[in-house]
């Protein structure tokens, strides 16, 4: 099929040599490897700073809506919630309204060093601001820095904090209220450490909230599943540590919610790849691949809600 791996053998061998080169500089200076492809957790693209704080404050919408809440409701969701959010991005932007609206404290975590406070940065803080719903709750936004007129100054020590771990993971206990992450967990080196750490840092009452992306990301061909054509070994050479979707499947992700002891709220696709592009890709699928049903081959997005087995 065209697309597929090895239809063109050279073509392969060429961006195989040149994916796995770029993957060595992400792993031995991930900083400089960020600042080459101006990574912003959202996608290449800067968008406008008053369409970026929007599309924040829909993210904040949008994981109240999967809950069946309505948005009347997001200051009395988010008041006085402990929140850790995995993959902010390269703007705390949905931490900040949390804050706003009430949260009490949101521990942002990631893989990669993307947060950074320059002019760019600076503008969408200040349309961030600008939609919260008083000068109260823009009192909270602006307390989370060291000075309000200069954010390259850095976070205070406070309700929004920013940890980089090796995996991306917290590693403590029963420290959060709220999980939640947007387009993320496709990316994550250890999706069973990351269970593992839900598990982990969710009080038994709590909520993990995710939205998962498992298209390519940019890195298909001609069918949006060809990607997944390619030999993990070599898959894995070529981009484990640039933060390119891992391509686990829909499937893993309910094994790894069993696993964990977790109940699964909701599970729901939110864009699925047609029949015909299911059938043209399956006889060329990489092993990991082959076993899948065509319904799970098919999802390319998905909301899940998951709590604790033993929460109420």
């Amino acid at each position: 099929m065209r697309g597929a791996f090895g239809h063109k053998p050279f073509e392969d061998a060429i961006r195989a040599v040149r994916a796995i080169a770029t993957n060595q500089l992400a792993r031995v200076m991930p900083k400089a490897y960020v600042r080459m492809v101006g990574e912003t957790g959202r996608g290449l693209e800067v968008s406008p700073p008053a369409e970026t704080a929007r599309y924040f404050l829909q993210c904040v919408h949008d994981y109240l809506e999967v809950l069946g809440k309505s948005a009347s409701e997001v200051a009395s969701f988010w008041n006085a919630k402990r929140v850790i959010e995995y993959g902010p991005g390269d703007i705390p932007g949905v931490a900040l309204l949390l804050v706003g609206y009430g949260a009490k404290s949101v521990l942002c975590v990631d893989r990669f060093p993307l947060v950074r406070f320059d002019d760019h940065q600076q503008r969408v803080i200040e349309e961030i601001a600008a939609l919260l719903p008083d000068d109260a709750a823009r009192a909270r936004l602006w307390a989370c820095f060291k000075d309000r007129y200069d954010l390259g100054a850095g976070l205070r020590e406070g309700p929004v904090s920013y940890r980089i771990t090796e995996s991306g993971v917290v590693g403590q206990k029963g420290v959060a209220d709220v999980v939640i992450s947007r387009a993320v967990l496709e990316h994550v080196d250890d999706l069973t450490a990351t269970f593992d750490d839900m598990a982990s840092v969710l009080t038994d009452d709590g909520v993990a909230i995710h939205k998962v992306d498992l298209k390519s990301h940019g890195l298909h061909r001609y069918n949006r599943l060809d990607f997944l054509t390619w030999p993990e070994g070599l898959w894995r050479l070529m981009y484990s540590y640039k933060g390119a979707p891992n391509r686990i499947r829909v499937d893993r992700y309910m094994r790894e919610t069993e696993r964990v002891g977790f109940r699964m709220d909701v599970l729901s696709p939110c864009e699925v790849a047609s029949t015909e592009e299911v059938e043209a890709i399956r006889p060329h699928l990489a092993d990991p691949f082959q076993s899948l049903t065509d319904q799970h081959l098919r999802w390319l997005s998905f909301w899940m809600v998951a709590r604790h087995s033993r929460a109420h």
